[in-house]
């Protein structure tokens, strides 16, 4: 997985109008009730049965959609990652630095209260060593942690913001 890999899962070829919709609408509802189930039961435990029947929808979709189990479970930490990664966006040095971080701890504050299934499925990833987003953890994702540090250091430097251990706040 890459961070790349975040981006919403779509097939190679384009789809349109209504097609295009009904697409998105059943990949949508089969990854929120992923996320619970997952969750719920973690990778081993879930079933793609339970996961159709709490989407509402055949179990065929699944498989069309996202090809088996695996398939599905790496685009649920997908998904949980990009919302997590989409807040860093207003940590820029331009920024201002009390504006750009509440925005982030607002918008982390939100996705833990709205999702907290998604919370307990990153969770459970990382507990388990990290099969899935941990080669991700150790390059793309430490890349950017070290990226924000870094505008968090300029800051400081600039004397815009006080001293704190950057890496830490940052994500």
């Amino acid at each position: 997985m890459s961070l790349s890999a975040l981006a919403p899962h779509r097939p190679a070829a384009a789809e349109d109008g209504r097609k295009g919709q009904i697409r998105q609408a059943n990949e949508a509802a089969i990854l929120r009730a992923a996320e619970q189930v997952f969750a719920r039961a973690g990778f081993e435990g879930a079933t793609m049965a339970e996961i159709a029947e709490q989407a509402g929808l055949p179990k065929a979709n699944l498989h069309y959609y996202f090809g088996g189990k695996k398939g599905l479970y790496e685009a649920v930490l997908a998904t949980v990652l990009r919302d997590w990664l989409t807040p860093t966006d207003a940590i820029t040095a331009e920024a201002d630095p009390r504006e750009a971080l509440s925005r982030y701890v607002r918008a982390k504050m939100a996705l833990s209260r709205e999702r907290p299934a998604a919370s307990q499925v990153f969770a459970n990833e990382l507990l388990h060593g990290a099969p899935v987003v941990g080669e991700l953890l150790r390059s793309e994702l430490h890349r950017l942690v070290a990226q924000k540090a870094a505008v968090i250091e300029g800051w400081i430097a600039a004397g815009r913001m006080a001293p704190v251990d950057s890496t830490h706040l940052s994500l």
